[in-house]
């Protein structure tokens, strides 16, 4: 059974620390308010009965899990945040007077899966961001900082729906790429933002834009559809008709006929234009 204890991300108000099957607990959690442990493989066994078991997670003061930890499965897997009482004081996090033992949900495991050297190193924020999930979830923030990181998520939302238009001639796992480049924002977080907004994946978004965009070019522009449909990366006429029919009660072949039409108008105006210029 090897041991491993290794701190991934550290400063003086929080440290992010991995560890595997050690035994000595208290000397990891020493000097600290409060700790998330977050166990992803194993049992565990804490005062009160209480059982941590996979895919768990406890919010505690430190002095309550030192009570007495019993180690239940040959290995074990964690993520321990430690947490000093001056970060909790600075952020807005009210005292913890109860210990929190729940499931860890789909969301918090794909903000864990983050909590890698190499990412940190890319993001040193992050696990500010970890941190505040958890707190939130339990109410654990005040409304000061509620509101404070509230703010800071809706400035994050209006800059990915920029990006999303100012690139959205490009392919959507480019415009996907060039929001986690510049947002640093986990792929979940993104899905279920659009999915909140939109109602739709982020794929079926950009497609619905793309399309919305063709239609408003070809309908005031004198320029071949297939010309504007290759110009934002779509080739699949079939889909775009289906698109069309069920949104806009149309489709490829109407949109041109409604397009010549206008064309024939704003030319039989332009001839009577140049026959009264001439009377």
């Amino acid at each position: 059974m090897q041991e491993i204890t290794k701190i991934i991300y550290s400063n003086n108000f929080f440290n992010v620390i991995k560890v595997e099957n050690n035994l000595q607990l208290d000397n990891i959690l020493d000097e600290r308010e409060a700790v998330i442990m977050i166990l992803l493989e194993g049992k565990i066994y804490f005062y009160n009965e209480r059982i941590l078991k996979e895919k768990q997670y406890i919010i505690s003061k430190v002095e309550n899990v030192l009570k007495g930890i019993k180690i239940l499965s040959n290995n074990y897997k964690m993520i321990i945040i430690t947490l000093k009482e001056s970060f909790l004081k600075e952020m807005g996090i009210f005292k913890i007077e109860k210990t929190i033992h729940t499931n860890l949900d789909n969301y918090c495991a794909e903000l864990i899966r983050n909590l890698k050297e190499e990412y940190l190193l890319e993001n040193p924020c992050y696990p500010i961001e970890v941190i505040v999930k958890f707190f939130k979830i339990h109410n654990f923030l005040s409304e000061e900082t509620l509101k404070y990181f509230n703010i800071l998520e809706k400035n994050k939302y209006q800059k990915v729906f920029k990006i999303i238009e100012t690139n959205i001639k490009l392919l959507p796992e480019d415009i996907e790429k060039k929001i986690f480049e510049s947002l640093k924002i986990e792929k979940k977080k993104l899905e279920e933002l659009i999915y909140i907004s939109q109602k739709l994946t982020l794929e079926k978004y950009t497609f619905k834009l793309k399309l919305e965009k063709i239609i408003e070019i070809y309908l005031s522009k004198n320029i071949a559809l297939k010309d504007i449909i290759g110009e934002y990366n779509l080739k699949d006429t079939k889909r775009i008709n289906i698109y069309l029919k069920k949104i806009y009660r149309t489709n490829i072949k109407e949109l041109k006929k409604e397009n010549n039409l206008r064309n024939i108008n704003t030319s039989e105006g332009d001839k009577k234009l140049k026959i009264k210029s001439k009377e």
